[in-house]
């Protein structure tokens, strides 16, 4: 039977080297989809080698690069909002599946398409990285309000996808749970538990306040004979110069691939989220599944699902998020080679099995958006 639906637009608040929406768009260009992307320039393409050959069209709706002003932040996201009203409305008539990457892309599509009565002949899947009303802290009235919007859009929703169970709501009817699993590239890197000379430790990401730097740094400062310190992708500018003068190595951004070729000699990754954020608390980090994949200690910190899933399944270290004495353990801990080799080892086990649900999953997606 032919397909109803032949186009995917990807629509994403970011530049299109998002890790998730690049694992999406790669299956479903694998399974002979046209892409088309839409997102906001924020300079990070370069390291995209096929982004030619995934995506027949790339529009960025305007470029932005970073901020950390409340007000210039909340301009960004009215600006997004009436950006992607203004590409829904030119799309309306364009019978295609739209995969609308959180709230903020979901919520001016569907409305325009719910406004001018164009659902019925569309297949809108909503990927749920993060809950909004679980991101920022607003008053009551405010968080009802978006919490009723985010109803909104799920019940108009062809497909809900969430990255965890964590995430789900009892109104949720038809959805999909699509971890953040990483390709596994374990036997190609052939990763080490230790470095030849020292270990090395791995911060990564955006990095700002919230990701437990002034923690780390201390533990760093105090600890930096012990291990090698290395940071991928942007660290916010304030720690930039204090990192660099107690020893620590930065590197930029580059593809997931380079990413994890750069890191396979590694011991260690710090997944640090401050417990006082409510996403924090929920928080399906893709370093857990990229610790997991490449037989890595996980380090985390206490208040969060993350460090539950570490303890119970010992794959890493919890400890507390502000640097204290309950910090001296990593270091006892990576000296241990037993140890390591143990949480090595239980790492690439459950790697597999959470694998194998993830590609069940891909599977199941497809069938939906198939028929």
């Amino acid at each position: 039977m032919a397909r109803t639906f032949s186009h995917i637009y990807l629509v994403r608040a970011s530049s299109i080297n998002d890790v998730r929406l690049l694992k999406f768009a790669r299956f479903f260009h694998s399974n002979s989809f046209t892409l088309s992307y839409i997102g906001i320039d924020r300079g990070l393409d370069s390291s995209l080698s096929d982004k030619s050959i995934l995506f027949s069209s790339v529009t960025y709706l305007f470029s932005f690069l970073s901020t950390r002003n409340f007000f210039s932040l909340s301009i960004l996201k009215f600006r997004w909002f009436f950006s992607c009203f203004f590409a829904a409305f030119k799309l309306r008539n364009n019978k295609s599946i739209y995969y609308l990457a959180d709230f903020e892309s979901a919520l001016p599509f569907i409305l325009c398409f719910f406004i001018f009565n164009k659902l019925d002949d569309k297949y809108i899947i909503y990927d749920i990285y993060d809950t909004f009303t679980d991101r920022y802290i607003f008053p009551k009235f405010v968080n009802s309000f978006f919490i009723s919007l985010d109803k909104f859009i799920r019940s108009h929703s062809s497909l809900v996808i969430h990255v965890d169970s964590n995430r789900t709501w009892p109104t949720d009817n038809n959805y999909l749970i699509i971890e953040n699993i990483p390709i596994d590239m374990y036997s190609d890197l052939s990763p080490k538990c230790l470095s030849q000379n020292k270990p090395i430790f791995i911060l990564s990401g955006w990095l700002t306040t919230t990701r437990g730097l002034t923690s780390i740094l201390s533990f760093y400062t105090k600890y930096s004979s012990f291990f090698d310190l290395h940071i991928h992708g942007q660290l916010d500018p304030q720690f930039i110069d204090p990192f660099l003068q107690a020893g620590a190595d930065l590197y930029p951004f580059t593809s997931q691939e380079s990413y994890f070729l750069s890191i396979s000699n590694a011991t260690c990754i710090f997944a640090l989220y401050d417990p006082a954020i409510p996403i924090h608390q929920k928080i399906a980090s893709n370093k857990l599944f990229d610790s997991l994949m490449l037989g890595k200690i996980i380090i985390t910190n206490y208040g969060t699902n993350l460090s539950s899933f570490v303890e119970n399944n010992s794959v890493g270290i919890s400890v507390n998020y502000y640097f204290d004495p309950s910090w001296d353990k990593i270091i006892t801990s990576i000296l241990d080679e037993d140890s390591v080799f143990k949480m090595s080892f239980k790492s690439r086990s459950l790697f597999s099995k959470y694998s194998h649900a993830y590609h069940v999953s891909l599977s199941t997606l497809l069938d939906k958006i198939s028929c």
